[in-house]
């Protein structure tokens, strides 16, 4: 009997899941937008960069000599600071 138990328990999760990934593909409305392809989709489409702030993109995307690059930084970047702490024990 446990041994029943023990197999049933990871089945019923199985199916539960299959069932609820299928519930929830039928729910869900599908992306019908066209993909952004280069940076002149991202002025288009008024979207917005996430650049990392102590990274090397930045001055890439500063001095680059592809002014639509230049123009989609100035315009539709926001900044993420990300710092990267190392603890030594």
């Amino acid at each position: 009997m446990a041994i029943l138990m023990i197999m049933w328990v990871p089945l019923a999760c199985f199916f539960g899941m299959g069932y609820q990934s299928t519930l929830l593909s039928a729910l869900v409305k599908p992306i019908m937008e066209k993909p952004i392809d280069s940076f002149e989709d991202i002025l288009q489409k008024d979207v917005k960069m996430f650049v990392f702030k102590p990274t090397v993109l930045p001055s890439l995307f500063r001095s680059t000599s592809k002014q639509v690059v230049r123009e989609a930084y100035e315009k539709q970047a926001l900044f993420i600071n990300l710092y990267i702490y190392c603890i030594h024990i």
